[in-house]
């Protein structure tokens, strides 16, 4: 098993994003991360987002680097993991759910506060396997 990084993030948008420039965003980001060979979900609510990055150490710093610099939002909290550890989100280049689409709502503390980065990740997996069925 290779050594694998996730890092999470939750940061707070500078300005809305309308729907057009959404999907160019995420057009691109499939594409990096597919070059990258970086898997993770993300997660929107209107002014806020949660993330979660995960591949070999050197491609998610370069990644994160960037999401880092991106004048568009700013980066409230970090968590990361690493290690010979398996992918959580292997199925996805970028997944990604609306929150306002989620039916099972969306648990914000958990996301944005001390909970353990585990038990983020578990929360954030299923979110994204309940959104996709």
């Amino acid at each position: 098993m290779q050594s694998i990084t996730q890092i999470a993030y939750f940061s707070r948008s500078k300005k809305p994003i309308d729907l057009t420039e959404g999907a160019k965003l995420l057009n691109l980001a499939v594409e990096r991360n597919r070059q990258l060979n970086v898997t993770g979900f993300l997660l929107h609510g209107g002014d806020w987002y949660f993330q979660v990055i995960e591949g070999v150490p050197s491609s998610v710093e370069l990644l994160f680097k960037s999401i880092e610099c991106d004048p568009r939002h700013m980066v409230a909290s970090t968590w990361r993991k690493d290690g010979k550890i398996q992918r959580d989100f292997r199925e996805w280049r970028m997944g990604v759910a609306r929150a306002a689409d989620l039916k099972l709502g969306i648990d914000r503390k958990l996301l944005e506060g001390d909970s353990p980065f585990e038990e983020k990740i578990k929360y954030v997996r299923s979110l994204a396997e309940s959104y996709t069925r």
